[in-house]
């Protein structure tokens, strides 16, 4: 194939989030508005914008908002010239972004890359795939860019690609230190009304209007054992100027009055003293904003949480994962349960909503530390509790220990729902994978069904639109749906 192709238009696919119901269409996920949600796909909403500053005609389909077919997306293809097609894929996701691939490479003749978490995660594994022409590694905008403006495979640090047979392996490319230097997504090529958040991040029923979501941070400098979100962009937590974060929100809030926001930050208030800094700008220029936020109970305290509510903060987003301590040391958390305890008071006082996830089934676990688990999210009593059954997630360090110790093979990803059921095989007692599931579904279950959980929340809520999506969300957890 060739790649005389300098300024390529380029075409970025996020697939959907759902089985496929026939050999070519694919139908929409999560259609009910009133109980799930869809986000904008920053990952190559930020590469397009990337591409489009430097003169990249470029394109965006998400198919979890735009139902599209396999023959409908190549002859889109075909027809507009496409010569660069950029699917970005999580590996619970990666059948449909291969099928993906392979019909395009079979029915037109884009250079077809695959790029996200995923690729990072199993990158040689993936690259042997004849449904994608190359593999992009980590961060993707400069690799996305080398590519399309006519560099040839072999000098594009990022990626990995075939050649005679075999994989081939490209220097990585640097990371991106100033990422003031990166334009906002390009939400202008996704039908942006169309995202909703969930109940659960709905952050003001009142704004009838999907929430807009910013990374002000990229990097992690955490060890969690469950987690590879770090593997896209890196242990160095690399920030962006407050000055620029704040620009991007007013912008946005200018055209559409009163905003829901929401950080998707991994830790957004790691920086204490820049946590105040974004407070006091948000203050001064007098934006009117709603707005939520991941961090950790221990990266919090009673006078910033102050200033984060002072300035629009409704909600934060916190990641217990266990009732038990031995286990919460296994996971690499850096928490104990009694600073959970103290961190979740201190939320709680500040009169911040707060949302808690725990994981059920991590290796290790028994019957006796998942009760605990359930246990002690019912103690925290937090406004929201969600409960993960334990998938080992392609690049994270459960996933490379099963894998280091034969229980996950090669190309187990290819069947995801197979592999996930692979991580009862390090429990520390045989429980199944159906019943992890009635465990997670109990969890759900019991934290929503309680007078105490319902109380607590109605001394909260102040309109009856808040009330209706209380109800909605007890009866969509409790089972009654």
């Amino acid at each position: 194939m060739s790649l005389e192709r300098e300024g390529g238009r380029t075409l970025l696919i996020n697939p959907p989030y759902t089985d496929y119901f026939d050999s070519d269409h694919f139908k929409l996920s999560r259609p009910d508005r009133n109980l799930s949600g869809v986000n904008l796909p920053l990952g190559i909403g930020y590469i397009a914008s990337f591409l489009q500053e430097r003169g990249i005609e470029v394109d965006g389909l998400d198919m979890e908002v735009t139902q599209s077919s396999l023959s409908e997306i190549a002859d889109r293809v075909n027809r507009e010239g496409i010569r660069f097609v950029g699917i970005t894929s999580v590996s619970s996701i990666i059948d449909k972004a291969i099928r993906i691939g392979t019909y395009l490479k079979k029915n037109t003749d884009a250079y077809v890359v695959l790029g996200g978490v995923h690729a990072t995660a199993e990158p040689q594994e993936t690259a042997s795939l004849e449904s994608f022409d190359a593999v992009a590694v980590g961060e993707g905008e400069l690799t996305m860019l080398d590519l399309v403006t006519g560099l040839p495979p072999e000098q594009v640090r990022g990626l990995l690609y075939r050649k005679s047979g075999d994989v081939k392996i490209n220097p990585p490319q640097p990371i991106i230190e100033d990422l003031d230097s990166l334009p906002p997504p390009a939400i202008n090529l996704f039908p942006f009304d169309q995202y909703r958040p969930s109940l659960h991040r709905d952050l003001d029923p009142s704004i009838d209007q999907p929430y807009y979501t910013v990374i002000s941070s990229r990097g992690c400098p955490y060890s969690c054992r469950f987690c590879y979100s770090k593997g896209v962009f890196s242990y160095r937590v690399r920030d962006r100027s407050i000055g620029n974060v704040v620009d991007e929100i007013e912008s946005f809030a200018r055209e559409r009055g009163r905003t829901k926001v929401m950080f998707y930050d991994d830790t957004f208030s790691y920086d204490r003293a820049r946590t105040l800094e974004f407070c006091n700008e948000v203050g001064q220029r007098n934006l009117d904003i709603v707005w939520g936020c991941n961090t950790r109970v221990d990266r919090v305290t009673p006078e910033i949480l102050a200033e984060m509510r002072k300035r629009g903060l409704k909600r934060v987003y916190v990641g217990v994962e266990s009732g038990n301590d031995a286990i919460l040391k296994q996971m690499m958390k850096g928490l104990t349960k009694d600073k959970v305890r103290k961190g979740l008071a201190i939320m709680a006082d500040s009169g911040v909503e707060v949302s808690a996830s725990y994981i059920i089934g991590v290796p290790g676990e028994t019957r006796k530390t998942i009760e605990e688990t359930i246990a002690f999210a019912i103690e925290n009593n937090t406004d929201y509790a969600h409960f993960y059954t334990f998938t080992p997630d392609p690049g994270s360090p459960y996933y490379v220990d099963l894998k280091s110790r034969g229980i996950i093979k090669p190309y187990d990803w290819l069947s995801y729902g197979q592999m996930i059921r692979k991580g009862t095989e390090a429990l520390g007692e045989r429980i199944d994978w159906a019943e992890l599931l009635e465990y997670t579904r109990e969890a759900y279950r019991r934290y929503y069904s309680r007078p105490e959980y319902r109380r607590m929340r109605e001394r909260k809520l102040k309109t009856p639109l808040e009330h209706y999506q209380m109800e909605l969300l007890i009866n969509e957890y409790s089972g009654n749906l």
